[in-house]
């Protein structure tokens, strides 16, 4: 009886694990502040690999990726700041060279911002802005370490994100380009929204 408890206990425990380990999600904390939700922090955001066959003009199969993690973070901000009464949203990135950059507030305006001119050629930057790998250190392949504040209003002197444009938005992206036209499996990895964790802040 012993070994057959035991053995139950390593074939639960395997089956969780792999499946917190297997499919795309988004690793996050809500950030809780008095018991009210105030923003968000996303640690990772991974999609897996894509079928970059069917994008061209991509030097670096590791942009589709980089774009498709981008785009699955800044969904999942809107998604629950419209979830806790929040229409409206800032991001802020790691410390490096620009980490408000308060002029980023939408899709389009984010893949120029995020993505190095030397692996994509729609962009005009030196180098990545959002994880702050840089030059001679190699392609991301994911974006890390990115929070959000939530708003519930405009303010007219800091440019913030609509929340829900950016949810159409990042929808289709991820539909069209990220999950090649499946929005059944998107839909599915977005319920992992729900298993987000709460950190508490000052």
């Amino acid at each position: 009886m012993r070994y057959l408890f035991i053995g139950l206990v390593f074939f639960t425990a395997s089956i969780f694990m792999s499946g917190c380990a297997s499919g795309p999600r988004v690793v996050a904390d809500m950030l809780i502040k008095k018991n009210v939700v105030k923003g968000m922090h996303s640690e990772i955001a991974f999609i897996g690999e894509t079928d970059t066959n069917k994008h061209s003009g991509y030097q670096n199969s590791d942009n589709i990726e980089y774009k498709c993690s981008t785009q699955f973070t800044i969904h999942a901000f809107a998604t629950k700041a419209i979830e806790n009464g929040y229409p409206f949203f800032t991001m802020q990135f790691p410390k490096g060279s620009n980490s408000n950059p308060i002029s980023v507030v939408t899709r389009k305006q984010i893949d120029q911002y995020c993505t190095p001119t030397y692996y994509d050629k729609e962009s005009s930057l030196l180098d990545d802005k959002c994880s702050h790998i840089g030059l001679g250190q190699g392609t991301p392949s994911v974006i890390r370490n990115v929070k959000a504040r939530f708003y519930k209003k405009r303010n007219p002197f800091i440019p913030m994100w609509d929340a829900k444009k950016t949810i159409s938005d990042t929808t289709n992206e991820l539909i069209n380009t990220c999950w090649n036209g499946d929005s059944v499996a998107f839909r599915k990895a977005a319920q992992s929204y729900s298993d987000f964790g709460r950190k508490e802040i000052e």
